[in-house]
């Protein structure tokens, strides 16, 4: 195993040179849109500082300012600790030379958002603010993606386009609408009241009546349950690309964080479709017996992480 991962460095390592030297012959061309792509792929591959360095540059070039001026703060720091103190002030210069020049984003929760538990607001994929505090990011010049989630509620998103020469944008996140199930995960209540409802043309009875729309409910229970067990399965496998491990980076770990909260919502709601396509089928069997007068039926179906129950009640 140990010959196997020596062998994988050094295929990355030559591959990350290959990649150097392209990125380089078409940087010195001014074509950065096809040397910045390859320079950070050489850098991911081998993280060298005059790698670091020179995608720096390209950045610049192409006017990604944002993330010309973090790169150089980081070749800096890189050159300070190997001792390199020409490398080190030109590009701290260059970092300052730049940063009067960079946009910003600004997002503001609004008063109602503010008071959303567990509220977190992500840039592109990343996650930016996980409080109702308003933040400031430095960003790349272009379209940018905001999303605000939070358990219990329908995501928020929206899109920006940040423009050059320090210009600030401002997006304000809205109160979260509550999602189509309600409530939280670990407790959800579903009750349908059926009272002095006319017999059918095919002369079912009124608690067979109660039990088609119980059934029917259970059965849009699991088939939600299902998209968010789907949508778990999807957010744990996007998140691998970005763990290690346990180890993970922000975005990862709050992919699987989503995750599980997604898992959540597929397991109550599959225990409250159960319950109710259970109860539903009682219900209709117990209904071929002839009515005795009198109406009414209360069909009660509740479920939370521990299991569920079913509550019938009425006259029959």
């Amino acid at each position: 195993m140990a010959a196997a991962a020596q062998t994988a460095q050094t295929t990355d390592i030559a591959g990350a040179e290959a990649l150097l030297r392209d990125g380089r012959a078409l940087l010195e061309q001014k074509n950065f849109a096809a040397a910045c792509p390859k320079l950070a792929e050489a850098n991911r591959l081998d993280p060298q500082t005059e790698t670091l360095l020179a995608l720096a540059t390209c950045h610049e070039g192409e006017g990604k300012t944002a993330s010309a001026v973090a790169e150089y703060k980081e070749v800096a720091s890189r050159s300070r600790q190997e001792g390199r103190s020409d490398r080190e002030q030109a590009a701290r210069a260059k970092g300052a030379a730049l940063e009067p020049t960079l946009s910003t984003l600004t997002i503001v929760p609004s008063r109602m958002a503010s008071a959303t538990v567990g509220l977190i607001v992500k840039r592109n994929g990343v996650v930016v603010a996980v409080d109702a505090s308003p933040a400031t990011v430095p960003v790349d010049p272009g379209e940018q993606s905001l999303e605000a989630t939070a358990p219990g509620k329908l995501p928020f998103t929206a899109s920006v386009v940040v423009g050059t020469g320090g210009d600030k944008k401002t997006v304000e996140i809205p109160r979260l609408q509550d999602d189509i199930a309600g409530g939280t995960p670990g407790a959800l209540g579903l009750v349908y009241n059926y009272n002095d409802r006319p017999t059918p043309s095919l002369r079912l009875t009124r608690l067979q009546t109660g039990a088609i729309a119980a059934g029917a409910a259970g059965l849009a229970a699991i088939g939600v349950g299902a998209f968010f067990g789907l949508r778990a399965i999807k957010l744990n496998d996007d998140s691998k690309a970005g763990c290690d491990g346990d180890a993970c980076d922000p975005a990862a770990k709050q992919q699987r964080l989503d995750a599980r909260s997604a898992g959540n919502w597929s397991t109550v709601l599959f225990a409250v479709g159960g319950v109710l396509v259970a109860g539903g089928t009682t219900m209709f069997v117990l209904g071929r017996s002839k009515e005795t007068g009198g109406s009414g039926v209360n069909v009660t179906a509740a479920a939370s992480g521990d299991g569920g129950s079913f509550l019938l009640s009425g006259r029959f």
